[in-house]
């Protein structure tokens, strides 16, 4: 990964964001412009490399901070041929700026009608034209997603690479989780209690510690892992591994590992569908998430409508996806497991395919 690259992530995002994130008032953050760059970013396309999805056994005792489990890699299906993808520079920006402000955008505009409609597709005001709840979009409305979690979280992984590396260790990243000031729910919160308690990650995210491993709280925090690193997929697999398993495990990963693997393959691909695949060789095919996207693809290229897409995902998978058999989580249910990753994850790609490029 290009360091002054990740640089330049940093200088256009972090100002705005780092007042808020972390618990110190009086750190003052500043990066200057005293790189080189070159006018193009050149990708040699490789194959990926992920984790074998890992079985519910209890963990080992080792599971005190820095250190957790030993992981096995292996490859996903080598590419045909050495390929190489360029993107300029000025492209990057463009497309990493945009990035953020639909992220941004995103989370502040439907803000108010979370939890509001769950299980149910939400319906259209007549007076307005607009889905219930949904205010007319203003660009006002952009300062209004300060206080969310989808983007204050990914401030502090951001920090930590910035100072730490992309080798950055388990033990670094909990560190800097554990001593975030902000507030957390659900799997974020039990991840960094189980981190102040001394369990580190993989083991925070871990379901023999963890009652909401799959919930969507990485999910929903994996932006920037592939907004960093343009065609380039084995680095959100690789942050996530780092970062992911401070709050969640196997499938509450592999959403996260996805996202970001489509961010990745987005600043070379306009086609929804192909960058849904390309999103999937990133993650265990035996998955259940995986799964379950496989599933919108097909009735997708099925030609149903996206609402009957929305049924199908509700009525095969909402209430049916546990931790483990007869494991429940009141939260999760609460909101009829619409933070659940694998049926999260689909309603995100049903937005993608059936969106269309809007």
């Amino acid at each position: 990964m290009n360091n002054a690259l990740f640089k330049i992530c940093l200088i256009l995002i972090a100002p705005a964001f780092f007042a808020s994130a972390f618990t110190s008032p009086e750190v003052v953050y500043r990066i200057t412009k005293t790189f080189n760059i070159r006018a193009n970013i050149e990708v040699d396309v490789q194959p990926m490399l992920y984790n074998e999805a890992h079985g519910l056994k209890a963990p080992s005792p080792k599971f005190l901070m820095g250190e957790g489990y030993p992981y096995h890699m292996y490859k996903a299906e080598e590419p045909s041929a050495t390929q190489t993808r360029k993107i300029s520079i000025q492209e990057y920006l463009n497309k990493m700026e945009a990035g953020w402000i639909g992220q941004i955008a995103g989370v502040s505009w439907g803000a108010r009608t979370e939890f509001k409609f769950n299980a149910q597709i939400i319906p259209i005001d007549d007076k307005t034209g607009m889905p219930e709840r949904m205010p007319k979009w203003t660009p006002s409305l952009i300062n209004q997603a300060f206080n969310q979690d989808d983007l204050y979280v990914e401030m502090t992984f951001l920090r930590s690479l910035e100072e730490h590396g992309f080798n950055i260790s388990y033990k670094q990243a909990g560190l800097d989780f554990a001593n975030s000031g902000y507030q957390l729910w659900c799997a974020n919160a039990n991840g960094r209690s189980n981190l102040r308690m001394g369990i580190a990650p993989p083991d925070a995210g871990h379901p023999q510690f963890n009652d909401a491993p799959n919930a969507i709280d990485y999910q929903i925090e994996a932006d920037y892992s592939g907004l960093i690193a343009p065609g380039l997929p084995q680095v959100p697999i690789d942050l996530g591994e780092k970062f992911g398993h401070i709050m969640n495990y196997s499938d509450g990963l592999y959403a996260g590992q996805f996202i970001g693997a489509m961010y990745s393959e987005a600043f070379f691909e306009t086609d929804m569908r192909k960058v849904v695949e390309k999103g999937l060789e990133a993650i265990p095919s035996e998955s259940q998430y995986a799964e379950v996207i496989r599933n919108v693809l097909t009735w997708y290229k099925e030609g149903i409508d996206w609402q009957a897409c929305w049924k199908r995902v509700k009525d095969k998978y909402a209430g049916q996806l546990h931790t483990r058999p007869g494991a429940k989580n009141n939260y999760l249910e609460m909101h009829h497991d619409g933070i659940d990753v694998r049926v999260n994850g689909a309603y995100v790609v049903i937005g993608l395919l059936y969106g269309e490029g809007d």
